[in-house]
């Protein structure tokens, strides 16, 4: 009798993506819930396993240039650096990480001086080769004069037409073009 080598059997998921009720989605895409909630790291871990990449390949159809909360904490594992230009206070940066559920750092928040806490996404993605080729086509190249004053406040667009892409200089210095691969 000869011994065919057998496969190991994984488990079923447990829940496939469309199964998941919006709370558990909210969870995964924002870090945030309504009712229901993943108590553990590791709870939403094994449903980051079974629903991750579906998830994040929709996330990205919907908003490009950004990622999941739970791609951020479970697959990328690493927050954001912290823009300096923000003002936001040490003590102020560990309050948020410390009150959040699994002590990770994923801010939204733009403080007075209307910088973001954290790098925005799509710059940080854009810098470390992490965006799609879809993803690249899609975002428009940012303005060169990317702000506006208004009332006294200095306003970036992005604030209200979304992500962008940054231009960096040829080496030749003969023009700008976008950084990564763009097709």
């Amino acid at each position: 009798m000869s011994s065919m080598p057998r496969r190991a059997r994984r488990s079923p998921p447990a829940q496939a993506l469309a199964e998941l009720d919006a709370s558990l989605r909210s969870d995964l895409e924002s870090g945030s819930f309504f009712f229901d909630s993943y108590e553990t790291c590791e709870a939403m871990q094994e449903a980051w396993g079974a629903v991750g990449d579906e998830l994040t390949t929709e996330f990205i159809a919907e908003r490009p240039g950004e990622r999941p909360f739970a791609w951020w904490l479970l697959t990328h594992g690493q927050e954001r650096p912290i823009n300096p230009g923000s003002g936001a206070e040490p003590e102020f940066i560990e309050r948020l990480r410390s009150g959040s559920r699994f002590k990770f750092l994923h801010s939204r928040i733009w403080l007075g001086t209307l910088t973001p806490i954290q790098q925005d996404e799509t710059e940080y993605l854009q810098e470390h080769g992490l965006l799609t080729a879809d993803e690249l086509s899609r975002i428009p190249l940012e303005e060169p004069e990317d702000e506006t004053v208004s009332m006294g406040l200095r306003i970036s667009r992005r604030m209200c037409r979304g992500p962008r892409l940054k231009r960096s200089e040829d080496q030749d210095g003969g023009g700008s073009r976008v950084s990564g691969t763009r097709a």
